[in-house]
């Protein structure tokens, strides 16, 4: 993608990613975090938020810092990065909230021949995945690396 993106720091596995949004409400440190769901096969999913400051992570804060495209940008680095050591696994997306979900949708929709290029993305939809459809309503979204 070529949005602007801000620097983070990544644990050796690439589980975790940490970085900080910079806005108006000054200096927010964000969290990504790939958690394994399932095993075979191997499916992680991303869990995002701000740091509490005690090793949680909260995905209901709204911080609003006015720079959410630089924040999604950076996320989906991350799972660039993630990929280089899981690149058989999968990845998990889910909005903690219907708006929330619409936002990724959106996002992902504006950006989806860049994603095309590297990803294979999936939408859940009616109880079943879809390989993604701009102006579907999915509740979650599945990526992988393209072969």
């Amino acid at each position: 993608m070529k949005q602007e993106k801000y620097e983070f720091k990544s644990s050796d596995s690439l589980l975790e990613f940490r970085f900080f949004s910079e806005g108006p409400k000054g200096e927010i440190l964000k969290v990504v975090r790939y958690e394994e769901t399932f095993k075979e096969p191997s499916v992680y999913n991303l869990a995002f938020g701000d740091d509490l400051g005690n090793g949680d992570v909260s995905d209901e804060v709204v911080t609003d810092n006015g720079d959410t495209e630089k924040v999604l940008a950076t996320v989906g680095q991350t799972i660039l990065d993630f990929f280089k050591i899981h690149p058989s696994s999968w990845i998990i997306v889910k909005g903690r909230t219907e708006s929330r979900s619409r936002l990724y949708r959106i996002k992902v929709a504006q950006n989806l021949d860049d994603i095309r290029q590297q990803l294979k993305l999936f939408g859940h939809v009616n109880e079943e995945w879809r390989p993604f459809e701009k102006n579907v309503n999915y509740d979650s979204f599945l990526i992988g690396l393209k072969d």
